[in-house]
């Protein structure tokens, strides 16, 4: 390697770094711009989303609907019904999760409203036997300026707003779910056109890098990307078997074990266990509080019977139906899922497992690839040079 591509290489070097150090000295700026981007381009974002994961599906189906056919009709139709097939396999899981969770979450929010008057009543109640116990409180409280009819008043005040706050979100959580549920109907049908001409958008997308791109990084993109769909497929595979059967496990267990809310709990630790190490938890976390309302006997009793599962889960389902089929060290995973969520919250947690996988695969084959050059080169080094034939 001569003086000029030394320089060269110090002079890519110290532009990659001055980029790294612009990007993260401006990543509130370059975060709002990707956020107005993403603003305006959310509909057809989603698109690409839904028709990604619709086509795992549907590659899927398209194996199983006559594949060695040589009938020009059943190959005309195996995309279209595979597609069907695909869509219909999503809206019945949609459909089983929320006739799980909502009857009981409705349930749930109306015996909350219920309990309020009661809550009040008993908290009045409280504070009166506890100022006829206790009358020595009350003239610590005179020097405080403060008085039990004022504490009582502002709880009682507090537990009523309470109610009116829960009925208003839920009112704006429905009014804003029919718009998203909007979006998400157009997202849908341009993912449908996606997929129904999939072979032909790949075509053009790589007949325009052929044209603007050097062979080079061509090929360098081309690999990029199935490395990268590799390892979102794994993950998502993988993650999809695992949920369902944690949370099978948790909806069984609960509900032999005679605890309330096990359709509702188990549907969530399902959903939840597709954010890494923090889903179980979360899941918990929930089921503990529901079930605290109910009997705080119960409560500790479930933490007790979720750590049991998790055990059962981690040391034997997990390991066969996941594996290693990321790639990915622990450490990194976590590291993965804690700057993912500080940086897009609950989205960033989920890809970035992936998105982690994919690069630290990339990384271990280009280590490998220097290595092996490194060691080659080592050793016609060491090799003696043979001497020509006098």
């Amino acid at each position: 390697m001569n003086y000029k591509q030394i320089d060269k290489l110090i002079m890519k070097y110290i532009f990659v770094i001055a980029l790294l150090v612009l990007a993260i000295t401006n990543w509130p700026r370059i975060s709002s711009g990707l956020e107005y981007i993403y603003g305006g381009a959310a509909p057809v974002i989603n698109a690409v989303i839904i028709a990604y994961i619709l086509n795992l599906l549907m590659v899927r189906y398209e194996r199983i609907w006559f594949p060695k056919t040589t009938n020009q009709r059943l190959k005309n139709l195996r995309r279209p019904m595979s597609l069907v097939l695909a869509l219909l396999t999503i809206i019945l899981v949609i459909i089983i999760v929320l006739g799980i969770v909502l009857p009981q979450l409705i349930s749930i929010i109306a015996q909350l409203i219920e309990d309020i008057p009661r809550a009040a009543i008993w908290t009045q109640s409280f504070i009166n036997d506890f100022e006829r116990l206790f009358p020595e409180v009350d003239g610590w409280m005179h020097q405080l300026d403060m008085s039990w009819t004022t504490i009582s008043a502002n709880a009682i005040r507090y537990i009523n707003d309470l109610g009116q706050r829960l009925l208003s979100f839920s009112l704006t959580f429905v009014t804003s779910s029919a718009s998203r549920i909007f979006n998400l109907l157009l997202s849908f049908i341009l993912a449908i056109y996606m997929l129904l001409s999939k072979e032909k958008i790949i075509y053009q997308v790589k007949r325009i890098m052929r044209v603007f791109l050097r062979q080079h990084w061509y090929d360098r993109i081309i690999h990029v990307s199935r490395v990268i769909n590799d390892s979102f497929i794994s993950f998502t595979v993988g993650t999809v078997i695992e949920a369902a059967i944690l949370g099978t496990m948790v909806a069984v267990g609960m509900f032999v074990t005679g605890f309330p809310y096990a359709g509702m709990i188990g549907a969530l630790t399902g959903v939840t266990s597709f954010i890494p190490f923090l889903g179980a938890y979360i899941s918990a976390a929930v089921g503990f509080v529901m079930i605290l309302a109910d009997s705080p006997v119960k409560a500790l009793w479930f933490i007790v019977l979720i750590i049991v599962l998790q055990q059962i889960e981690s040391n034997l389902i997990y390991p066969r139906v996941v594996g290693n089929s990321i790639g990915l060290p622990g450490v990194w995973v976590l590291a993965a899922v804690t700057v993912g969520g500080s940086l897009y919250g609950v989205t960033g947690m989920v890809i970035g497992v992936p998105i982690a996988a994919a690069s630290y695969k990339l990384l271990r084959m280009t280590v490998q690839e220097k290595e092996s050059i490194m060691k080659q080169r080592d050793e016609n080094m060491l090799t003696p040079e043979k001497q020509p034939n006098e």
